[in-house]
């Protein structure tokens, strides 16, 4: 669940103090007050390089796998942009860590400063989304709109898609119905609409604060906005669940909606679903049993972006920085 080359600009453009940083206390050590001027001076070298010596890159690729219990052949569209560092000489600085001890970072075109990974998806319709919008907006509480969600599924014999098919097949029927001897499939007509689903993401530590995650997801949102996607979703973990219960065992759904319902009343203090509540996203409801992980206890949340709104009310903005595309399959 979710939870981020060719050109360098002069270096006389840069910030003062790239020689000092570079003199920085080691890894680790307590910053004295000297050591935060550099720290802060290094802070102004990494805004410089996220607004003037990167780019972002888009791949686009296919994968298909035949699985030994399902001999169907399941595909899905992902999609993977990257946050890259454009300069021919490595960037070296110090930032200050979580647990307030320095630490280092380089910034070089050898590696991606952020990823971010999506899929194109079927199983969330926009009949489905629009509405669990409208009746958010309304006034239904979490266990409404989970029961409403919930209720879509049941009614086409389905359940609520867990993380892992979500994330890797499509809503399929068998091209024709009566031939149980035949594999061959096409896409569900009861789900016609495409729409994003946030996977992941991950960013360097030393960018903390500067507002890649937000520059990423409106790329991503972006892209999609241009392809025709309306909507954006996520399956965000519910990362501070374990630590909160002082468990890490899979917690039963009155557990997960009292825990939601503590997040959202503290302003959304679980960081993982915060990061998307910041970005623009409306966080609907818990999702007990939805992924296999212990830090969320094996629960999350759903979150819907709507795309449309976001950039027309200005919440979201394309970034200013270039966009290559890498890959095209």
């Amino acid at each position: 669940m979710l939870g981020s080359q060719d050109k360098r600009a002069d270096n006389n453009a840069l910030p003062d103090g790239r020689a000092r940083a570079e003199k920085a206390v080691p890894p680790g050590d307590m910053p004295s007050v000297k050591d935060m001027g550099v720290l802060g001076k290094d802070r102004m070298i990494v805004q410089h390089v996220l607004a003037k010596e990167c780019e972002i890159t888009h791949r686009r690729w296919r994968d298909q796998w035949i699985t030994e219990k399902d001999p169907r052949i399941s595909e899905a569209w992902f999609e993977q942009f990257q946050l890259r560092y454009t300069g021919e000489k490595p960037v070296e600085v110090g930032y200050l860590g979580a647990d307030a001890r320095i630490r280092k970072a380089v910034i070089s075109n050898e590696k991606a400063i952020a990823i971010f990974e999506v899929k194109r998806t079927n199983y969330f319709p926009n009949r489905l989304i629009s509405r669990l919008v409208r009746i958010h907006d309304e006034g239904l509480d979490e266990e409404g709109l989970y029961s409403h969600m919930h209720g879509f599924y049941a009614r086409l014999k389905m359940a609520i898609p867990p993380y892992g098919i979500a994330r890797s097949e499509l809503a399929t029927v068998r091209k024709d119905p009566g031939d149980f001897g035949s594999d061959a499939r096409k896409r569900n007509p009861h789900f016609p609409d495409e729409n994003l689903m946030l996977l992941w993401m991950s960013s360097d530590d030393c960018t903390r604060g500067l507002g890649v995650p937000k520059m990423l997801v409106g790329a991503v949102l972006g892209s999609g906005y241009a392809k025709g996607c309306e909507y954006a979703v996520v399956y965000t973990r519910m990362a501070g669940f374990s630590k909160d219960a002082g468990r890490l065992d899979v917690a039963p759904p009155n557990e997960v909606f009292d825990y939601f319902r503590k997040v959202k009343a503290e302003g959304w203090s679980d960081w993982s679903v915060r990061f998307h509540a910041n970005a623009g996203a409306r966080i609907l409801f818990p999702l007990p049993f939805i992924a296999r992980d212990s830090q969320s206890r094996d629960a999350g949340a759903f979150a819907v972006y709507d795309i449309k709104r976001l950039f027309e009310g200005g919440v979201l903005e394309r970034p200013k920085i270039p966009m290559r595309e890498i890959e095209r399959d």
